[in-house]
């Protein structure tokens, strides 16, 4: 028998893998601010360092430069994930995504 906190502690860990990949996929066509990110994604901007931290650390996000961001007007980092191709990389190490890849975009090649 499962306990409630077991329970609660599973739907937060998938919560948790869903904005990964989000925020991953935020990423993708053009480079972008965590804050532009936590506008268009409506994940908080705490969360969405975090998460570019743990992919920076895998590789799979790049620094592009540093430029005035349109939300904040200020000097921010600007981060893509354009130039990183998803399936180059073993994606049952990194336990990004379950084996199958993300959900949507099929089976990985190789």
């Amino acid at each position: 028998m499962q306990t409630k906190s077991s329970l609660v502690h599973r739907n937060s860990a998938r919560k948790l893998k869903g904005e990964l990949l989000v925020t991953y996929i935020a990423f993708m066509p053009k480079p972008a601010t965590m804050r532009m990110i936590e506008v268009s994604t409506g994940i908080l901007r705490p969360n969405i360092c975090r998460y570019v931290a743990r992919l920076r650390k895998l590789g799979l996000i790049s620094f592009e430069g540093l430029d005035y961001c349109p939300h904040t007007k200020h000097l921010a980092g600007f981060y893509s994930t354009a130039n990183n191709n998803p399936w180059h990389f073993n994606v049952t190490k990194t336990g990004l995504w379950p084996r199958k890849g993300p959900p949507g975009l099929g089976r990985p090649c190789g």
